[in-house]
């Protein structure tokens, strides 16, 4: 038997004497997927930190390679008279290379993020 003191649920009313056990709220996700996310960033973590020196410096030079890429298509394209394929191809080019640049930008940031409980992280030295 439980007395609830405030209600969260609204068809009880305050001081009501409950008979029957009380459903706790659970938030958020059950366990099993929680601990699986765990194991799974856990793992993303020690990968992406592992590969940081490589996959930094590759997505640096695949950006800049997008927007040299990118400003020939553009130049090809005037030449042509601003035919559309080129244009469009300038574009997916410049989309790329902001891509690559943001994940260049937020790959420390998602390292940080990732980092499992009592891990001491150090990215500068």
């Amino acid at each position: 038997m439980a007395v609830r003191s405030e209600s969260t649920v609204p068809e009880v009313l305050v001081g009501e004497v409950v008979t029957e056990p009380i459903a706790v709220p659970r938030g958020g996700v059950p366990y099993g997927i929680h601990l699986v996310w765990k194991i799974f960033g856990t793992f993303l973590f020690f990968t992406l930190r592992m590969l940081r020196p490589f996959l930094r410096i590759v997505m640096a030079i695949v950006s800049g390679l997008c927007v040299l890429v990118a400003i020939t298509l553009v130049i090809l394209g005037w030449l042509h008279g601003w035919s559309g394929s080129f244009l469009w191809g300038a574009g997916g080019f410049l989309l790329g290379a902001v891509v690559s640049s943001a994940l260049t930008w937020y790959y420390d940031v998602l390292l940080l993020k990732l980092t499992p409980e009592g891990y001491q992280l150090t990215l500068w030295s």
